[in-house]
């Protein structure tokens, strides 16, 4: 479980009833920085935001809740769908404010290339935006191209 993933790890929970209660709040999420996991991705509820954020722990979830809630742990270790998302123990999963995805292994050798390349091409087009030179009309052309 959590202490027999590498870190940086990240949780992935499926709730299995979708009830109101809370499935990760302050002390699990301490308990599992403490092992050296960074996040969780659920599609339940999670709760003590303020004290989480704190400990440097991240929630990616179905949404806010206040109550506790009794959780009963069904398997481990398994494959699981979160939020339409399946989720193979051993995936690669990139997760932040705005969602969650699977990265495929044949993907992991050239991805920081591919992401570098598209944080460049994103500066220079921001670059261009804030310059004087920047027209509604030219940025209609250079879409066209695309």
């Amino acid at each position: 479980m959590v202490e027999e993933a590498p870190p940086p790890s990240v949780i992935v929970v499926q709730d299995l009833d979708g009830g109101a209660g809370c499935l990760w709040g302050e002390v699990n999420a301490t308990i599992c920085t403490a092992m050296g996991c960074e996040g969780v991705v659920t599609d339940g509820l999670v709760r003590d935001l303020p004290d989480v954020e704190k400990v440097g722990f991240r929630y990616l979830a179905r949404g806010v809740g206040v109550a506790r809630a009794w959780v009963q742990i069904v398997e481990t270790d398994v494959p699981v769908e979160v939020g339409g998302m399946r989720v193979v123990p051993g995936d690669v999963v990139h997760a932040d404010r705005h969602g969650a995805l699977v990265i495929p292994p044949e993907a992991l050798e050239g991805l920081p290339a591919s992401a570098d390349a598209v944080m460049a091409r994103e500066d220079r087009l921001l670059g261009w935006v804030r310059s004087p030179d920047f027209t509604p009309g030219e940025l209609a052309a250079r879409r066209a191209q695309h």
